[in-house]
C-alpha cells in the first residue's frame, strides 16, 4: 500500500505488510540539508530538473518545510509503529501511540 507520493516521485512511501519502504528522507534536520545542499551546490545549478531545487530556495524554505516534514514523519512512524504493536498483541500501547502521535503536529 502506497502512504506517500509526490509530482515527481509516484512511490516514496509505501508498506508491504509489516514493513516500511520510504524513497525520501522524512527524518531530516537542519544541519543534514545544508550538508546536502553545500556538497551538491555545482550539480544543482547544472541539472535542470523538476523534482530539483535551486540552493538559494532549498535554504529559503527550509524551516518552513522541516515543520511540516516533522509532522509528516510523526504520522508516518507512528502509524507503522502502531501497527507493529497491534501485530505483537499490544493493542493498548498502539492506540495509546497513534492517539498521541496524531494530537503532535511536531518534535
Amino acid at each position: 500500500m502506497r502512504i506517500l507520493r509526490g509530482a515527481n516521485c509516484e512511490n516514496q512511501a509505501f508498506v508491504p505488510g509489516p514493513h516500511i519502504g520510504l524513497q525520501t528522507h522524512i527524518e531530516v534536520d537542519e544541519r543534514a540539508i545544508k550538508f546536502w545542499a553545500e556538497k551538491d551546490r555545482v550539480t544543482l545549478k547544472k541539472i535542470p530538473d523538476p523534482g530539483m531545487q535551486s540552493y538559494s530556495t532549498i535554504l529559503k524554505e527550509m524551516k518552513k518545510k522541516l515543520t511540516a516534514m516533522r509532522a509528516v514523519t510523526q504520522q508516518v512512524y507512528g502509524v507503522w509503529l502502531a501497527n507493529v504493536l497491534e501485530r505483537q498483541g499490544s493493542i493498548t500501547s498502539a492506540v495509546i501511540w497513534r492517539s498521541e502521535a496524531t494530537k503532535q503536529s511536531s518534535f
